[in-house]
């Protein structure tokens, strides 16, 4: 038997560090290997940090190519722009929230466990959805100038309540908004929404 292959049947769960670009070789669905499912096992896929400081391409990256179990960050405490909260590990002290900090928490205090993961249509959405409370969680990062996105819900069964209040949150990448609640000024149009979104920079 191959070596890699008597390797792949003996690995249970698999840890990803995400930030160099070999890793979309490694694990695209479209390479040869076909490791993101685990060589056709059901393996378990933990993604674990994204390393280019204030940027949170990866988790976008990651989630929409790669069908993880879980996503962990590893250096919550962490110098020089590193960590969620900036700290010297040697001297053992501790320095103010960085700006990522706030940026995981539109993932980390929305998208819970035991949600499902759903194709959000675009690379820089991500959706996960909760059967039991009918919740439907959108994470969304405008690259780009400011603009409106259109969301369409109309796949799913019940939508929504036409007129309803859609709550939204909004944080910048290196400076400014940190989790702010945004203006109760987005509402549920039949199926859809429509929501502004200025460029995360």
């Amino acid at each position: 038997m191959h070596f890699f292959t008597i390797t792949a049947l003996a690995v249970t769960q698999l840890a990803a560090h995400t930030s160099a670009d070999e890793f979309s070789t490694f694990i695209d669905a479209k390479s040869n290997y076909g490791t993101w499912d685990g060589w056709g096992t059901s393996l378990a896929w933990w993604a674990r940090r994204f390393g280019d400081r204030d940027d949170i391409a990866d988790i976008f990256f990651t989630t929409n190519d790669v069908p993880w179990q879980a996503w962990v960050y590893w250096q919550v405490l962490d110098g020089k722009g590193w960590g969620l909260i900036e700290a010297d590990n040697e001297e053992g002290t501790l320095g103010p929230a960085n700006q990522k900090y706030f940026m995981v928490a539109q993932f980390s205090r929305h998208i819970r466990e035991g949600m499902q993961i759903l194709d959000g249509g675009a690379d820089n959405i991500i959706a996960a959805y909760d059967e039991g409370e009918s919740k439907l969680v959108i994470v969304a990062v405008n690259w780009w100038v400011p603009q409106y996105f259109n969301f369409d819900l109309s796949s799913f069964s019940q939508p929504s309540t036409h007129g309803a209040s859609v709550t939204r949150w909004r944080t910048r990448i290196g400076e400014g908004d940190r989790y702010v609640k945004a203006a109760e000024d987005t509402f549920m149009n039949g199926s859809k929404f429509w929501s502004y979104f200025e460029s995360v920079f």
